[in-house]
C-alpha cells in the first residue's frame, strides 16, 4: 500500500510522509522503491529526503 502511494499520490505531503514512515521504520525492502521515486520526483524536499534514507540505509541512490 505505502509503495503505490509513494509512486502515484500526487500530493507531496503524502509522499513526504510515507517517506518518513520507511524511514522510522528501517524498511530495507523499500530501497527499491525509494531508488526509483528518486530517479522519477521532482520535488527537491522529496528527493532530499529520498537521499537521505537511502543513505541511512547505506543503500546507492543509484539503481543498477
Amino acid at each position: 500500500m505505502l509503495t503505490r502511494v509513494l509512486l502515484a499520490d500526487n500530493n507531496p505531503g503524502v509522499r513526504t510522509e510515507v517517506v518518513d514512515l520507511l524511514v522510522q521504520h528501517r524498511e530495507d525492502r523499500m530501497v527499491g522503491v525509494l531508488q526509483e521515486l528518486l530517479s522519477r520526483e521532482n520535488n527537491g524536499y522529496i528527493r532530499q529526503r529520498c537521499e537521505r534514507a537511502l543513505h541511512d540505509m547505506n543503500a546507492s541512490p543509484e539503481t543498477y
